[in-house]
């Protein structure tokens, strides 16, 4: 199985990355299952899978993920929001698609290497040492646009974001920061 995991964030060539796959995908009619996690009231009508005996919630839906190394046979599963996953469910599913896929599926898992923050979500240093394949995309901050980016800035309708409850977290625009441009969510005073 060729497992990438990929993570950036808008304005890098992450973009320009999903932009070819969807044209990759289309062309080769690709079905592709996006996973996300079960959080009430956020998506509409979530269906199911069961990876071992927990329920993994799924849309199919016409939005296909970065496809490194497309072929024919290819049926790539896009795991949404893998941060919001409870961790041990993460682990699961993880082991459940490369148990059961072994060598025919492709599993991309797109993220942010640190939240808004400022920590390393340890989901996502599990499925790094965990993946076949990593590649990060240099980002250059959004705000003075001189130095490489170092952090996410939570954004929440056009605003430096507070730390917020976690149903909010897939509402939450990230840009990149460098260091001297980040405000850390404990020091956004006003909302």
């Amino acid at each position: 199985m060729f497992i990438s995991y990929i993570f950036g964030t808008v304005g890098t060539g992450k973009s320009k990355h999903l932009y070819d796959s969807v044209y990759l995908s289309k062309k080769y009619r690709l079905e592709t299952v996006v996973i996300r996690p079960n959080i009430p009231n956020v998506y509409d009508n979530p269906k199911e899978i069961r990876a071992g005996k927990k329920k993994i919630y799924f849309e199919n839906i016409f939005y296909y993920p970065g496809v490194l190394k497309v072929s024919k046979n290819t049926s790539p599963i896009f795991v949404q929001h893998s941060h919001l996953f409870d961790f041990d469910d993460l682990k699961e599913l993880f082991m459940f698609f490369r148990s059961k896929w072994a060598y025919s599926s492709l599993v991309l898992f797109f993220g942010l290497e640190r939240n808004y923050r400022d920590e390393v979500y340890p989901h996502h240093k599990f499925l790094i040492e965990n993946a076949d394949y990593v590649e990060k995309y240099v980002t250059y901050c959004s705000s003075c646009k001189e130095y490489k980016a170092t952090h996410n800035q939570a954004l929440y309708h056009g605003k430096e974001a507070p730390i917020l409850p976690k149903q909010f977290e897939t509402k939450i625009v990230y840009e990149p920061r460098c260091s001297f441009c980040y405000i850390h969510p404990e020091q956004v005073s006003e909302f």
